[in-house]
């Protein structure tokens, strides 16, 4: 049999079973202590059997042997008195002189059983009150003696059952399942606690104090484990972060050297190469920026900061041999979002644009009036089934191309820190075409 998975349902079987099992063998040893198992009984159900086969017939009352038990008519010692409310009477089978003098004087005892020695079976008898449609008879049934242990437990389980048995019974299918489940209401309070914890948001543990003993050791594991992932993340910001710092002062300087020298057709390979330098160094701080994203969140113009993006990269793009269209929306479109995320995120997708649109043919950025980016090429495009993987860190669909593998990565993780989500289709013109759709804030 499959177990329940959940812990106070397999603790509310196992209970539950150790307790009927303790109630069972408690029967068992009263049995085998206090009784003593040479006394013989009247079975009850077999007496209620034999007095329901009387019968008034031509004003007498009679014993239809076909109607009682076999077990009672083909036993030698069997025998029975019977009288009703009209003191008439019957008798079967070998009566004991002992009971004989009894007579019509049955009508004034109620329900009784008398138990033998086995010496003396055959005075094993009960007496039965029966109404009948007719009349209420007194029946004394007896010579038919049951014995041995098996009767004797039977007889102590239909004492006992119902004082014991019932109460015990409700106990064991409705209390003890009720104080285990209401025990581990911490349990199913730290497992909805451990839902809400949001990994980016550090400090936030689990309330050690809300759960049993014997789960605070895994609780207090798991928090242990929290505080080494932030550890872990906090020395890996703070890397990103120095490693970015220390390439942009060569950067600067690269720049303001390259500046000096006379227009040529190596000085703009060398700015092209220089502006993927600096996005690398703007990439590796938004690693460790990302997080900052949702906090630094204000109402932006994202046709503006579109505008600004691409005034900024119109030279590049056009030194790199490609023709630049800007289609934004006339109407300012606002979203909620930090600007500066934005602004890269933008530049991260032209970066991506000029180096896998081969060269040649045009770049486009442009924003519709439901806050929609989308920036395409006139390159070979990407295939459906890399259009997933490409959005994976370092990972790069042409390993010969430029490009640090990172851009496109960033850029969805930032999409997904606003709330946007970001895809990738077939451009008009056969390249690619990144589309990036934001919640818009207001619109006017």
């Amino acid at each position: 049999m499959k177990l329940s998975p959940y812990l106070s349902v397999r603790l509310a079987a196992q209970v539950s079973l150790s307790q009927a099992l303790v109630f069972a063998t408690a029967m068992l040893l009263m049995c085998i202590v206090l009784v003593d198992k040479s006394v013989y009984r009247m079975s009850e159900s077999l007496a209620d059997d034999v007095a329901s086969a009387i019968h008034e017939n031509g004003g007498e009352i009679v014993f239809d042997q076909n109607a009682a038990p076999a077990e009672f008519t083909q036993s030698r010692s069997a025998w029975l008195i019977a009288v009703d409310d009209k003191h008439r009477t019957v008798e079967f089978g070998p009566v004991p002189n002992a009971y004989r003098v009894l007579g019509a004087t049955l009508n004034n005892l109620g329900q009784l059983e008398v138990s033998t020695k086995m010496s003396s079976f055959d005075l094993v008898s009960r007496l039965v009150v029966k109404e009948h449609s007719w009349g209420t008879t007194h029946t004394l049934v007896g010579g038919v003696p049951q014995g041995g242990f098996l009767e004797i437990y039977y007889f102590l389980l239909r004492l006992f059952g119902g004082w014991i048995g019932v109460p015990l019974f409700i106990t064991i299918g409705v209390v003890t399942p009720w104080i285990i489940h209401r025990s581990l209401r911490g349990t199913r309070a730290i497992a909805e606690e451990a839902f809400t914890i949001d990994l980016s948001r550090k400090g936030k543990t689990l309330d050690i104090s809300t759960v049993p003993a014997e789960i605070q050791p895994l609780v207090s594991a798991f928090n242990e484990a929290l505080q080494r992932v932030w550890q872990a993340a906090d020395e890996r910001e703070r890397f990103l972060a120095d490693a970015a710092h220390e390439l942009r002062m060569p950067i600067a300087v690269l720049g303001t050297r390259l500046s000096s020298f006379p227009p040529s057709e190596g000085k703009n390979r060398l700015k092209l190469d220089l502006s993927r330098l600096e996005n690398l160094a703007e990439q590796l701080l938004d690693l460790q920026r990302i997080g900052q994203t949702l906090r630094d969140r204000k109402i932006v113009d994202l046709t503006e900061i579109c505008r600004e993006v691409a005034s900024d990269m119109a030279p590049l793009i056009v030194e790199a041999g490609y023709l630049f269209s800007v289609e934004i929306h006339d109407k300012a479109i606002c979203v909620l979002a930090d600007s500066g995320s934005l602004r890269r995120l933008m530049i991260s997708l032209l970066h991506n644009a000029m180096i896998h649109g081969g060269g040649t043919g045009e770049v486009t950025i442009g924003i519709d009036k439901f806050g929609v980016i989308r920036v395409m090429d006139c390159g070979p495009g990407i295939p459906p089934a890399e259009r997933t993987n490409v959005f994976q860190p370092f990972y790069r669909l042409n390993a010969t191309g430029g490009g640090s593998g990172l851009g496109l990565h960033l850029a969805r993780e930032t999409i997904l820190a606003l709330g946007g989500t970001i895809r990738i289709s077939d451009a008009p013109k056969g390249g690619a075409a990144f589309i990036v759709s934001l919640p818009v804030a207001k619109e006017f």
